[in-house]
């Protein structure tokens, strides 16, 4: 039996201001939702059920889906005196403020990614509410129908959409969404608890075992690529599959120890582009610091972007053959005069930049470091002044971006000494 929890978030009605936007909420006439998106049509599924109960004509509505990646630079005139809600997504700082200009300052934005609040930060609070913490569903509700008795349904999307998994039965329940056609019809059955109990947790969990084999198969052609971006470096676990991306994301990040984070990627052969949906965890990469390079976006551990040809890694510039994420397995410490060096024992033709890797900061942690966690016991305050590559022609120092360059390791130590 699923365990259904009462809610009352009273406290964020201060937070979220809502009555000091712009926006009248009783003249909403266009709705902009993330699509392809259970916490996007969750949102427009919302608005609709609110414009039923003011007994809105819901013809002279339209409900529109929006997608990262996409050009809506004509979108602005086509809202001209509209009254705009837009949940779960967010455009440009440029298109935002044209939007407002069109719309006679009637809009309001309700989202929860981190990168649309980054790029929308100077746009005034009467026409955005941003909550990190909350889904965009659930900030839509808030918004339409108060912060008590929020249906489970949208509780259960929220908790799944960003990654909490603090509630009974989010997994069956997520995998039975994943299953729902994008209708108003399916959707509004998840305001019930009795559909939830009676159909959606014995069907999703039966959804869940099988979806479990699915990724032990899969997960098995998954590979590691070593790559730099930004003048930062990498180590990305990959893997084509159009289903499952979020279990397959997930699961990625502890299948193969030491990665940074993973991509789930698939191919679009009619548009020629690459669709990347990123995953990581607390104590990994922020996604967004990826997404980002690529115009995408989404939340630190869950976001995506699109590469605008069919391609199998994310960069290919390090020429990298998929096997220098192995030679992580090598890593070790070497003290000499009371200096710390991290050293690694190398096939790898990128050595330059494995060393750098090796010493560069993420998240207040050394690559190196992290990498040795799942070893030995490592102390996290640790320090290293450099690093040292061995392999099998000679080997090669780094300290403050210098290279020096021995024909054994007995060699580095005396210079060293």
């Amino acid at each position: 039996m699923a365990r259904f929890i009462s809610n009352d978030f009273s406290s964020l009605e201060i937070v979220y201001d809502y009555d000091n936007k712009k926006l009248n909420k009783n003249k909403i006439d266009y709705v902009i939702t993330h699509g392809s998106c259970p916490d996007g049509f969750m949102s427009a599924t919302i608005v609709r059920k609110w414009l039923i109960s003011q007994k809105v004509n819901l013809d002279k509505v339209i409900f529109m889906n929006a997608y990262y990646g996409t050009d809506y630079s004509y979108l602005p005139e086509q809202l001209k005196d509209k009254y705009v809600l837009i949940c779960d997504f967010s455009f440009s700082e440029k298109i935002t403020n044209e939007m407002i200009i069109s719309t006679n300052n009637n809009l309001l934005i309700l989202d929860h990614h981190k990168t649309a609040q980054s790029n929308l930060i100077n746009i005034p609070k009467e026409y955005v509410v941003f909550d990190m913490n909350h889904s965009g569903a659930f900030i839509t509700y808030t918004y339409l129908f108060g912060f008590v008795n929020i249906p489970n349904g949208v509780l259960y999307i929220e908790d799944n959409d960003l990654w909490f998994n603090k509630m009974t039965n989010t997994k069956e329940i997520t995998a039975y969404i994943s299953t729902l056609k994008y209708t108003f019809d399916e959707y509004e059955k998840l305001f019930a608890n009795s559909y939830m109990i009676n159909t959606v947790i014995p069907l999703g969990k039966g959804m869940v075992l099988l979806n479990n084999s699915y990724v032990k198969q899969i997960i098995k052609n998954s590979y590691v690529s070593f790559i730099e971006l930004n003048k930062k470096y990498y180590f990305v676990a990959l893997i084509n599959s159009q289903i499952l991306r979020n279990e397959l994301g997930s699961n990625l990040l502890t299948y193969h120890n030491n990665i940074n984070f993973s991509a789930v990627y698939t191919h679009n052969m009619i548009k020629q582009h690459t669709i990347f949906s990123a995953r990581s965890s607390n104590d990994k990469t922020d996604t967004t610091e990826i997404s980002k390079i690529f115009n995408g976006g989404g939340h630190r551990n869950a976001s995506g972007f699109v590469i605008n040809k069919i391609t199998h890694n994310i960069t290919n510039n390090l020429d990298d053959d998929f096997t220098t994420y192995y030679d992580l397995e090598n890593i070790d410490t070497m003290t000499i005069n009371d200096k710390k060096y991290i050293t690694i024992n190398t096939k790898t033709k990128n050595i330059k930049e494995i060393l750098k890797y090796l010493l560069q900061i993420r998240d207040k942690k050394q690559e190196g470091l992290y990498c040795m966690i799942n070893k030995k016991n490592v102390s996290l305050d640790e320090y290293y002044y450099g690093s040292i590559a061995i392999n099998e022609n000679n080997v090669l120092l780094l300290t403050n971006d210098n290279y020096t360059e021995f024909n054994t390791i007995g060699d580095t130590i005396s210079f060293l000494s």
